[in-house]
């Protein structure tokens, strides 16, 4: 069984406690839910500058808010997907994904670079890395992501 694990952005009502860890068995009714409501935190930081990792917020125009990357290719990752007028939120590491028994992955985990809620309502699981650094590891944990678990 393959989860979804997230932490809600604290609100003011009172059924949410502040940071609270959340899960659920990954299925296509993961889309159903409230996203926006949600806002998932980041659940991973950077460890600051190094070789290709240069940590920056961007300023999301259609939200007013500033998105995290972890690197200059997200940043550029980003900047294209706010031009394009087909996203309407990101938020950045958002999710973590547990790989379960029966999955070739079993006890990893994978974060993706960011969650998008696009105009027509659906929303994407987005990964960001330079086509010289998608390696075997990065193919099959893209793999099982995408198709083997069901996201």
């Amino acid at each position: 069984m393959t989860e979804l694990h997230w932490i809600s952005r604290p609100d003011d009502s009172a059924h949410q406690k502040s940071g609270q860890h959340e899960w659920a068995v990954v299925g296509r009714d993961l889309g159903d839910r409230a996203w926006t409501a949600i806002d998932p935190q980041p659940l991973r930081k950077s460890k600051g500058v190094r070789f290709r990792f240069t940590p920056s917020l961007y300023f999301w125009q259609p939200t007013g808010t500033h998105v995290w990357c972890e690197s200059q290719e997200e940043r550029w990752e980003v900047l294209w997907l706010e031009f394009s007028g087909q996203v309407e939120k990101l938020w950045a590491q958002p999710v973590a994904i547990t790989f379960g028994h029966g999955s070739r992955l079993s006890g990893y985990s994978h974060f993706p670079d960011l969650m998008a809620l696009f105009t027509d309502g659906s929303y994407g699981l987005l990964d960001v890395r330079p086509a010289d650094r998608v390696d075997d590891a990065a193919r099959v944990q893209g793999s099982a992501a995408r198709i083997g678990d069901g996201l």
